[in-house]
């Protein structure tokens, strides 16, 4: 969760919102199979701009000896302290600044998480350019980029998250390739979101219903009607990229792009 929609810091899964918790078994999923198909053990993860730490705790408590790396420019010491304490026994490094992470000699980054960022960050190319010259990162470190989709879809919700632009799959693709990145894979997920998105704008846009800026720390619908639409967001993902197998891409909520550093 972004840490501007952050209410109460809880890793409970009752309180987080269907979105959140679909786009986490999404995530997880990308990279046990990119772990399975590169061969890795103990991957090393950066998770950068980590919101409130709980997609990371999960991440290192599914993947069998991965290293994660949780990295969020708000962070305090007290937040830091904050999430530790709700992480229990989970294996969870936490920094302010990617800069600050500090691996052993032999290692480096296997795989770099930038989930609903680079659209907070003014000079995205600058910034994705920066980071490819990291120490840590290699021509082997796999990048998963997710971001909200369709410019036209920019809203006062957006400015409430202190977004500074949507992407097109075609427009997060050509930023990757400006920024030094080869785009390996790419698409879009959470299909049945965009309807009601699109229906939300519109009536704004005609002065029949009120923007309400309230970010996803905000749900609290019970927890069967949260089960049901996180299962039918994880159907979602799947009837994607089923269609995207045979050539065809469906449109969506959120793109996503995996990626390496070009050589």
């Amino acid at each position: 969760m972004d840490l501007t929609e952050l209410k109460t810091l809880t890793f409970n899964s009752k309180s987080r919102h269907p979105w959140e918790r679909a786009r986490m078994w999404i995530i997880i999923r990308m990279l046990t199979s990119w772990i399975r198909k590169d061969g890795k053990t103990n991957p090393t993860i950066f998770d950068i701009g980590c919101g409130d730490g709980y997609l990371s705790s999960h991440i290192a408590a599914s993947i069998p000896g991965s290293e994660v790396h949780a990295v969020d420019s708000a962070f305090t010491e007290e937040r830091i302290q904050e999430i530790k304490n709700l992480a229990g026994g989970i294996s969870l490094s936490l920094y302010d600044k990617v800069e600050n992470i500090i691996l052993l000699p032999e290692k480096k980054a296997d795989f770099v998480l930038l989930l609903d960022v680079i659209e907070h960050i003014e000079e995205d190319t600058g910034f994705l350019s920066s980071l490819a010259k990291n120490k840590h990162i290699t021509k082997d470190t796999l990048f998963i980029i997710t971001a909200p989709a369709y410019p036209c879809l920019f809203s006062s919700h957006d400015a409430f998250l202190k977004h500074y632009r949507r992407y097109s799959r075609k427009g997060l693709i050509r930023t990757i390739s400006l920024s030094g990145y080869e785009s390996l894979d790419s698409g879009y997920f959470f299909l049945i979101l965009l309807f009601p998105r699109i229906i939300k704008l519109l009536f704004t846009r005609m002065n029949l219903a009120k923007s309400a800026d309230t970010g996803i720390g905000q749900w609290n619908k019970g927890i069967v009607i949260s089960w049901f639409l996180t299962a039918a967001l994880i159907m979602d993902y799947f009837i994607c990229r089923i269609f995207l197998a045979a050539g065809i891409t469906l449109p969506g909520l959120s793109v996503y792009s995996i990626c390496k550093t070009a050589v």
